[in-house]
């Protein structure tokens, strides 16, 4: 957590896949001291100009959402198509379904819109 409040970075493996690749990449993180998590970071930070389309989920105990989707775009130069966040509560409840079935459906719209030209 002290590493994502600092927006220091990580060491990862080289991905197997090129991110140029595909049309979407979906990226999500859990919130880390109010941020996106020093892994996620450091992905988007090696990767980010690779990434042609995207969509951000995250998940969070209460705050943080603005301000990681902020990061993520921010860090990544892109601006996502969609977001999603889900908190601790909603996954305790037992509410993450409505939201994220949501998400995927404005993503199926997107890609339709994105695959007819409109």
């Amino acid at each position: 957590c002290k590493d994502s409040f600092l927006s220091k970075e990580t060491e990862l493996g080289e991905c197997v896949q090129n991110p140029s690749e595909y049309d979407l990449v979906i990226i999500g993180t859990p919130v880390w001291a109010g941020t996106v998590s020093t892994p996620v970071r450091t992905w988007l930070q090696k990767y980010g100009d690779k990434l042609r389309n995207v969509a951000f989920f995250l998940t969070t105990r209460t705050t943080g959402k603005e301000k990681t989707f902020t990061e993520m775009a921010t860090v990544s130069g892109t601006t996502p198509h969609e977001t999603l966040a889900i908190t601790a509560s909603e996954i305790k409840k037992n509410e993450w379904t409505p939201p994220t079935d949501e998400f995927v459906e404005e993503l199926e719209r997107w890609w339709a819109r994105h695959n007819t030209g409109e």
